[in-house]
């Protein structure tokens, strides 16, 4: 198993993990047992789960930096489900900060055009995404 982080944002806090499995089998059982929401057919070939972590002790529940998990496995690691599984984390992630997309409209009042900075957020976690994968499977990890 092969896991990092990716933010999404420069020098921003939360993070996505992303968790790459030996094999589809791995990934789906993983999936099944972390999150309650999964489809019930073994068809998908990778995950976005978006969420609020809490870190819970028996005096307070405090908010974590950590959103979501994007889940995928190596027979299947192409940049086209890459970028789709992560413009899943985009919009959650545009969704979490109520972020208007407004694509093509007037700017909006909180992160100027909501187009431009949805294309720069995709290209940064993509980018984090790439670097840091091809720096583990250079570093020859078994998993």
């Amino acid at each position: 198993m092969i896991k990092f982080k990716i933010h999404p944002v420069v020098g921003i806090k939360e993070y996505y993990n992303i968790i790459i499995f030996k094999d589809k089998l791995s990934m789906w059982k993983y999936s099944r047992r972390r999150f309650k929401n999964v489809p019930g057919s073994s068809s998908f070939e990778a995950a976005c789960h978006s969420y609020t972590a809490y870190k819970i002790t028996k005096k307070k529940k405090k908010k974590m930096n950590e959103i979501g998990s994007l889940l995928f496995y190596t027979g299947k690691i192409c940049p086209s489900i890459v970028v789709h599984e992560l413009a899943h984390a985009t919009n959650y992630f545009f969704n979490r900060h109520k972020i208007k997309l407004n694509f093509g409209g007037k700017p909006d009042s909180k992160w100027k055009e909501g187009e431009e900075v949805y294309a720069w957020t995709l290209g940064y976690m993509v980018d984090q995404f790439w670097k840091k994968y091809k720096g583990k499977i250079n570093k020859n990890i078994n998993y």
